[in-house]
């Protein structure tokens, strides 16, 4: 076959097959009936303007295709979205079928950690495998490591206090939980509320970061490039990034020596992450039993990954909504500050995790 009839070929099939495909999804795909805008039904790349364009615009963007289209809204070709909450139990709650969306999850480029798994399956085995970590025993257990962090936040903040400075909260409460996390899950010294006006390199670098994810999203070939050249080349990139990678570096430098000797797990202060994972009765990693995986640097690093900053912002962001939330509510704010003063009279002394939780108001 000659070379110009194979490029007349190539040129008639393109776009036979986009018509094709668009007749397809929009006449006869099993999500047809449903109401939404036309060109969400062609393309995965309406919503991709939004995230990308828009940045990150995409959740503000469903309101007005919920008051336009109704409950029920055909918002890509495979995919709906529902505003009815009663929903949520259903798609979300325990014992539900429905499993994640691996293009979604694919981007957040920590492949093989349990926040990724899309076989209800295996994730449960490998979060009953994290559990014992995060139970009630645990965290009373690990109380301490977690005061120690929240007594570095209040002497950061007290400093504020004699400037009249103004403290940015929502740095405050995300370096805080990033130290809590460090040290909850891995014993490592973070010390990022330290840093001057909370204004860490590792904060910095995520908040540039994390746009990355919809280009990791939508153009896949993005996320290989960038993850596989080396860290020099991502710092030319992306320059902000340079607090991600001394992190990664921080925790793999700690993997790779527990890799090497697993008896090195014995000097840490307390129970970290890592316990979970290796075997008690022998000194190399085992095969993990539970979710017939083998201990890899990868694993363990996705896994790690995950853990300290996904955990961390979340906790952090909840904390400055709270916040917001009850010092611009003089009645709450005021109920508050009272049965805490009741409960805890002698602020220099700390309170207990199960003292606290008995407040009713709190």
């Amino acid at each position: 076959m000659d070379l110009p009839l194979l490029f007349s070929i190539v040129a008639y099939a393109i776009p036979l097959y986009i018509v094709f495909n668009g007749v397809k999804r929009f006449f006869f795909h099993r999500l047809a009936s449903f109401p939404g805008p036309p060109l969400a039904a062609l393309t995965l790349w309406y919503k991709a303007f939004f995230d990308i364009v828009m940045d990150g615009g995409w959740a503000e963007h469903l309101d007005s295709l919920h008051a336009t289209y109704g409950p029920i809204v055909r918002v890509a070709p495979n995919e709906l979205h529902f505003s009815d909450p009663k929903a949520y139990a259903d798609i979300y709650g325990m014992g539900s079928k429905f499993t994640k969306d691996p293009h979604l999850y694919s981007c957040f480029a920590t492949e093989t950690s349990v926040f990724v798994m899309t076989d209800p399956h295996e994730a449960t085995q490998r979060r009953n495998l994290l559990g014992p970590l995060f139970s009630r025993k645990a965290v009373l257990k690990l109380e301490g490591v977690i005061q120690t962090q929240i007594e570095n936040l209040i002497y950061s903040l007290l400093k504020y206090q004699s400037t009249g400075k103004a403290a940015d909260l929502d740095l405050a409460f995300r370096a805080t939980s990033l130290d809590i996390t460090t040290d909850y899950c891995f014993n490592l010294n973070g010390g990022f509320a330290k840093s001057k006006d909370f204004q860490s390199d590792m904060l910095l670098a995520v908040d540039v970061t994390v746009p990355v994810i919809w280009l990791f999203r939508y153009i896949p070939l993005v996320k290989h490039l960038l993850l596989n050249v080396p860290d020099w080349m991502t710092q030319f990139l992306r320059p902000g990034a340079a607090g991600v990678l001394k992190q990664l570096r921080q925790m793999g430098t700690q993997i790779d020596g527990l890799l090497k000797d697993p008896e090195g797990l014995n000097n840490l202060e307390h129970d970290t992450m890592y316990h979970q994972f290796f075997a008690s009765n022998d000194t190399k990693p085992v095969e993990y039993q539970r979710a017939s995986e083998v201990l890899s640097r990868t694993l363990l690093l996705d896994e790690a990954t995950y853990l300290r900053f996904a955990g961390s912002d979340t906790v952090g962001n909840v904390c400055t909504v709270g916040a917001y939330y009850i010092l611009t509510n003089p009645s709450v704010h005021s109920r508050l500050a009272e049965e805490l003063c009741e409960a805890w009279p002698d602020v220099s002394s700390p309170m207990g995790f199960e003292i606290l939780e008995k407040l009713p108001f709190l």
